[in-house]
């Protein structure tokens, strides 16, 4: 190969021409030629682009996922705490009401024994039964479970005789053993009009008593008690006086002995020191020791009352007194109640 050959087999060298500041088409076609040669290159960088946002949409994706993933972690975390927040005051909760039901309990408790007592109770129920329990009176001076069917006087002396105005069978039974006793003479009296009769009544809650009371001739006195529940109108026994003053029958005749001695010591009586006084007045405490009375009844304020013996020193005889066990008291005259 001879050496123009080789020269034109040799492309112009293009730094060359532009140092030399040659403008010609060539330049022109070498510029379009670099230009053709980068255009791959251009495109080739635009898919290394359009490749690296691909890659970035990937990576954003990628980043989003995981972000929801870990998002999703503490979302779901406090619900957990707020089930376990209510699970523990499920108990809290039960505890405080357990609290106040055992305040409220004692408070009950603490009132029931102590305040109650001293606040008076009324109730719908009480008012109800006051209303049932209506006195049985007869049509008669229907405005007194009690009444005088005589009531005179004789040159001074008192002469009334009572009436139980209650529409039952036991109180016509009494009415008509008065009646009958005045009719045959009372006891001990040889005139019927010489000697005081009189009566006392007491009414406590539902029970009636009646005391109807005689003097005879030799000063004696005697006694007839009648107790009767003015609802019912049925007989009331002594059983049923005793329960409602709250004693026990078994404790009665300590009581009763008790309660003659602190009425009638026997430093009181005069003559004391005398053998018959002694003897008399232990025989007044075996009376009642053996529980010896002859009736008894509620006075006023549901004080007991009852009916004995009283021994007297020979020549006297024996007559009847009232001992009052609540007020100790000995009542020797049982017609004037002194």
């Amino acid at each position: 190969m001879n050496n123009n050959e080789l020269n034109n087999n040799v492309q112009p060298n293009v730094g060359n021409q532009i140092l030399m500041g040659d403008t010609s088409n060539d330049l022109n076609q070498n510029n379009n030629l670099n230009q053709g040669i980068n255009q791959p290159v251009n495109l080739s960088n635009q898919n290394v682009i359009n490749d690296t946002n691909v890659n970035q949409n990937d990576n954003t994706d990628t980043i989003f996922s995981n972000t929801e993933t870990k998002v999703s972690e503490p979302v779901v975390e406090p619900v957990k705490e707020t089930k376990e927040k209510n699970g523990k005051k499920g108990p809290v909760i039960i505890i405080i009401l357990l609290v106040l039901v055992i305040v409220g309990l004692g408070g009950y408790i603490v009132y029931d024994k102590y305040l109650s007592k001293d606040t008076p109770k009324t109730s719908d129920k009480s008012t109800t039964e006051d209303k049932t329990k209506e006195t049985k009176l007869k049509p008669k001076n229907s405005g007194e479970v009690v009444y005088s069917i005589i009531d005179e006087k004789h040159n001074g002396i008192v002469k009334r005789v009572p009436y139980i105005n209650i529409d039952s069978k036991y109180a016509n039974e009494i009415n008509d053993e008065l009646d009958t006793m005045l009719k045959k003479g009372l006891e001990g009296q040889i005139a019927k009009t010489d000697y005081p009769t009189d009566y006392t009544y007491y009414v406590n809650n539902d029970i009636v008593s009646v005391k109807f009371s005689w003097e005879t001739e030799s000063s004696m006195t005697y006694s007839k008690i009648y107790n009767i529940n003015q609802t019912t109108g049925e007989k009331v026994s002594n059983a049923e006086i005793l329960k409602q003053i709250n004693i026990n029958e078994n404790n009665l005749n300590n009581i009763l002995v008790e309660a003659y001695k602190k009425a009638r010591p026997l430093e009181s009586i005069e003559g004391n020191k005398e053998a018959p006084i002694k003897e008399c007045y232990q025989k007044d405490i075996d009376t009642l020791q053996n529980g010896k009375i002859k009736g008894m009844y509620l006075s006023d304020n549901n004080e007991l009352c009852v009916l004995f013996d009283l021994n007297y020193v020979a020549g006297a005889g024996i007559g009847e007194a009232i001992l009052n066990v609540t007020g100790n008291k000995v009542i020797l005259n049982p017609v004037t109640m002194q």
